[in-house]
């Protein structure tokens, strides 16, 4: 066998300090005109672009996909964030009819603040960047907890996001498995969470996110079957 990677096994306090900078970036995040955090979104396509070869390369040595899956993963990341990027122009509310003469009735919408962002290991590139541009984007500062299995790829695109200009705190990193998923469930500072993974797990986070009435996105299980006939050879 072959050693990969190492990386910490952060604890619930770790992750509570990544919770308290995404706080602490917050309001200066948020209080940014969308367009320009759509343009900072872009820089991080054009490093995405400039090291995919690397990002590919880096993501069959860790999670094994053969090398040409590898590099439609990372083009699919690049689509999804130019998409994402995009929205900074396209961001928008709605004007409703009032009923009253001189009132003038509209929506808009606002960031929800620090979310919770847990990614698993079968597509360690793509997961997060779908769910860490849409959340930026939208003015959110966020804490990502990428699977225990694959950290490497998650340490290269946030640090792609660092080198594109991304101010401090703004996006945090922890390792590690259920004990940081946890505290970021339990932290009243976090106010919605995104979560990819068993059903098993998606379960305990609603049952436990509910108590707070925590916004949740749970994209869980699967439902491909595996059919072995009787002419397999199981040895």
């Amino acid at each position: 066998s072959i050693l990969v990677a190492r990386a910490p096994d952060s604890s619930a306090a770790d992750a509570k300090r990544a919770v308290e900078a995404a706080s602490q970036a917050a309001t200066e995040w948020s209080a940014l005109a969308a367009p320009k955090r759509g343009r900072l979104l872009f820089e991080w396509l054009k490093w995405m672009d400039a090291h995919r070869d690397e990002l590919a390369i880096l993501l069959t040595r860790e999670e094994g996909k053969i090398l040409p899956e590898s590099i439609g993963e990372v083009k699919r990341s690049m689509d999804i964030l130019e998409f994402t990027a995009g929205m900074g122009r396209r961001l928008a509310g709605r004007v409703f009819p009032a009923e009253e003469d001189g009132v003038f009735c509209y929506s808009t919408s606002q960031p929800l603040g620090v979310v919770g962002l847990i990614s698993p290991w079968n597509f360690p590139v793509a997961i997060p960047v779908w769910k860490l541009a849409p959340a930026l984007v939208a003015g959110n500062t966020a804490v990502l907890k990428p699977s225990p299995l694959t950290p490497l790829t998650a340490t290269a695109i946030v640090r792609g996001l660092e080198e594109a200009g991304l101010p401090a705190g703004v996006v945090n990193l922890v390792h590690g498995d259920s004990e940081p998923g946890a505290e970021l469930i339990s932290n009243e500072t976090v106010k919605g969470v995104s979560f990819t993974g068993s059903t098993k797990v998606g379960k305990m986070i609603a049952r436990d996110g509910g108590e707070r009435m925590l916004k949740l996105q749970l994209e869980l299980g699967g439902k491909n079957p595996q059919i072995v006939l009787d002419d397999a050879d199981l040895e």
